[in-house]
């Protein structure tokens, strides 16, 4: 006996965009960021302090990764809180930038806090390009959706007063 399929059945098809794919995969990256220096976050704030970083510099490093997640994530909070999110990428990226440009001049690594000593190097600064690139990449839509909306003033038509006898 052959069973035959039945015509209800549909297929399930994902409509997952590129921009989708290379958020979750700089959410699964920060979150690797994240979980190793709070690791060892007691041995992180000295690590800066050793190359001349104040370590309240550590303690906002790891916020802004923790609330870049949600917009990386793709998640459907309040729109403020998706607004705060995409602030923090590009926060967590530049303080990332900053302090790993202070410690490649003094030949350590601090991308990963102090789990892993691993040393500096060109290494770090390409892999943080390549962050760049993937942010970049993930928030073009929203950028581009952000820049449409915002339009010029219009421009008034003058209009002849008429005049008063």
């Amino acid at each position: 006996m052959i069973k035959k399929k039945s015509q209800n059945s549909k297929k399930i098809s994902a409509n997952i965009s590129s921009s989708q794919v290379v958020r979750i995969l700089l959410a699964v990256i920060i979150l690797a960021l994240i979980l190793s220096q709070l690791f060892t976050f007691e041995k992180f704030p000295s690590l800066l302090a050793s190359m001349g970083a104040s370590s309240g510099w550590a303690v906002l490093l790891v916020v802004a990764e923790l609330f870049a997640l949600p917009f990386l994530l793709g998640m459907k909070p309040p729109t403020s809180i998706l607004r705060v999110g995409g602030i923090s990428c590009v926060a967590t990226m530049i303080l990332l930038t900053a302090l790993e440009s202070m410690a490649y001049e003094n030949g350590i690594s601090v991308i990963f806090g102090a789990t892993f000593e691993l040393p500096g190097g060109s290494w770090s600064l390409l892999f943080l390009a390549a962050m760049w690139v993937m942010l970049i990449w993930a928030v073009w839509d929203n950028l581009v959706a952000f820049w449409t909306k915002i339009s010029l003033p219009k421009k008034r038509k003058v209009t002849k007063k008429s005049k008063r006898n």
